[in-house]
């Protein structure tokens, strides 16, 4: 991903991140995977039962850069 495209000079990391921003004003579904990669997902609180339980989803990165 960090190869340079030899057309546009960007890394091809780059100019996936402009295609999914570009896509993203169109389908509110991409701007949401969009911030759940960046920001990472809300904490959804849910009842079940009469029990409160959390549910949290937590994206961590290795140090080999890939996800886990």
């Amino acid at each position: 991903m960090d190869k340079i495209d030899p057309k546009t000079g960007e890394t091809y990391a780059y100019g996936i991140v402009q295609a999914m921003l570009s896509q993203a004003r169109k389908d509110p579904q991409v701007l949401k995977e969009l911030l759940n990669r960046v920001e990472g997902k809300v904490v959804e609180q849910i009842d079940i039962q009469g029990t409160q339980v959390t549910l949290t989803y937590e994206l961590t990165r290795r140090e080999d850069g890939s996800n886990g």
